[in-house]
Parts: structure tokens; C-alpha cells; sequence
């Protein structure tokens, strides 16, 4: 992947939003479960990795027929965003263990999120590549 010069402004603003979610539930300005503090941490986080998302999307499109990109990239993005809500809802659940409340921490919960989103998209390739072989 290039890295071109509006992916690095977009990762490093990306950084610095999630930096700020993360420094202000560390200085006890805002909750952890505050909506600033989520919008702050998982939309950083999720900006962090658009620019390899979006050129891997573009790739797709280059090899696959576009609907099935939009079919596959839409089964993934809503599989990544419901492991980013149970990893929320999972947090909010064991608040009383310090090892799991770390374990289950939001930019874990957008990392996870993501790595599900990229597998299922790839999958759903994989499957319609030999589903139209057939």
C-alpha cells in the first residue's frame, strides 16, 4: 500500500482524536462509557486503519465485480461493528474485573472489530469466486 500524503494526515488526525478520548478518560475529564469517550476512542481508532481500508476496497473492485464487493464489504462492515458492540457490551458487563476490563478495551474492541470485518469480507470473496466458478 502507498501511503499517500492525505492517508497520513487522515491516520495521523486519526491518532491524535483517538489519543484524546484515551487521555481524557485517563485524566477523569469524562467516563469510560461517556458517548464523548466512544466517539473519541472507536472513531479514532477506525480512522486510523481508512486508508488501508479504503485501498483495499479499490483493489476489490479491480478484481471482483463491483456488486459483489458491496455484498461482501457490507456483510463484513455490519460483522465488525457487532464485535465492536458485544466487546462494548462485554466491558460494561465485567466492569469489576480489572484483567478483562483491560482485555476488553475500546481500541482492542476497533481492532478486533476491523480483523473481523477484513475475514468475513475476504471469506464472502472467496466464497462467491468459486460460487461463480461452478
Amino acid at each position: 500500500m502507498t501511503l499517500t500524503r492525505k492517508d497520513f494526515i487522515v491516520t495521523l488526525a486519526s491518532l491524535f482524536v483517538a489519543w484524546l478520548g484515551l487521555t481524557l478518560v485517563w485524566l477523569g475529564v469524562v467516563d469510560e462509557t461517556s458517548p464523548v469517550a466512544l466517539v473519541l476512542v472507536l472513531g479514532g481508532m477506525i480512522g486510523i486503519f481508512f486508508p488501508a481500508l479504503q485501498q483495499t476496497y479499490q483493489d476489490d473492485l479491480a478484481t471482483f465485480p463491483a456488486d459483489i464487493v458491496r455484498r461482501a464489504w457490507y456483510v463484513g462492515v455490519v460483522t465488525g461493528a457487532v464485535t465492536i458492540v458485544v466487546f462494548v457490551a462485554l466491558r460494561e458487563a465485567m466492569a469489576g474485573d480489572p484483567k478483562l476490563h483491560a482485555l476488553l478495551s475500546l481500541p482492542v474492541a476497533v481492532i478486533a472489530g476491523i480483523f473481523v470485518l477484513m475475514v468475513t469480507e475476504k471469506g464472502v470473496l472467496r466464497i462467491s469466486r468459486k460460487k461463480n466458478r461452478s
